[in-house]
């Protein structure tokens, strides 16, 4: 089976980062692709139903109490 996460990119891809993004190479490679890992896995996670919706979080920090 092919894995798109682990193809790479087509060559134009990195002449568009380079010329539009160059702070990009400043920095790791691994931020941005663990990044988009985990956003493919959390869509993943989303469209196959494993995901509730976000909630936004408390104003004073704390965590939610539980029901129960």
């Amino acid at each position: 089976m092919n894995d798109r996460s682990t193809q790479a990119p087509p060559a134009h891809v990195f002449h568009i980062k380079a010329e539009q993004f160059p702070w990009m190479r400043e920095v790791t490679k691994c931020a941005p692709q663990e990044a988009i890992i985990d956003l493919g896995r959390a869509f993943a996670n989303f469209f196959a139903g494993r995901a509730g919706t976000a909630r936004p979080p408390d104003p004073d920090g704390q965590a939610p109490a539980t029901e129960g």
